[in-house]
């Protein structure tokens, strides 16, 4: 009998992803030249989306589909080409808006493909400790996310999950890990 926590598992990747896509790949790439009320402002008004949707997909762990990941995609384009052509302002009078960086689709896959793998490949896990160890990379990332960008108080069944995860010796092993090689860099 297949492990019931594989499907929060999943969900929970699947959480990571999107969080992170618009995160790292559409907000961040505006935020030296607007405000982040202004890039949700002005996701809202491409995309057609509520500004309080935006907000959910960015921080609530919505997971979206492939049109609204096509139309932040395409809102992100919209707004370097304003920003180049100067028909939208940019609050940092110095920036230059070449170094605003949109990922091409093939870029995107690079880049998330062993999370989209990962995310795959859960459905057919059948046992949790296992499928942690099989994906141990993505699912310390993901873990590494929530801990920088907790989940709403709503999320009760994920966040459980997460600190399952926590609590695990081997994503404790990693943590002390990472942290000690933190500290020799900056140290």
């Amino acid at each position: 009998m297949k492990d019931k926590r594989l499907r929060n598992l999943r969900e929970l990747c699947e959480m990571y992803l999107c969080s992170s896509f618009i995160t790292e790949e559409i907000i961040s790439a505006f935020k030296e030249h607007l405000a982040q009320k202004d890039i949700r402002r002005i996701l809202s008004e491409k995309t057609g989306r509520e500004l309080n949707s935006i907000y959910r997909d960015e921080r609530a762990g919505n997971v979206f589909n492939a049109i609204t990941l096509i139309r932040y995609w395409k809102a992100a384009l919209e707004m370097k080409e304003e920003l180049m052509n100067g028909a939208m302002s940019s609050f940092t009078k110095n920036s230059d808006s070449s170094d605003i960086s949109i990922l091409e689709i093939e870029e995107i896959i690079r880049k998330y493909g062993e999370t989209i793998e990962s995310i795959s490949e859960l459905d057919g896990e059948i046992e949790f400790d296992e499928a942690v160890e099989n994906h141990f990379n993505v699912i310390y990332r993901v873990v590494e996310y929530y801990d920088k960008n907790p989940l709403p108080g709503n999320r009760m069944v994920k966040k459980q999950l997460l600190i399952e995860l926590n609590d695990r010796p081997d994503i404790r092993e990693r943590k002390n890990k990472m942290r000690i090689e933190r500290m020799k860099q900056y140290g």
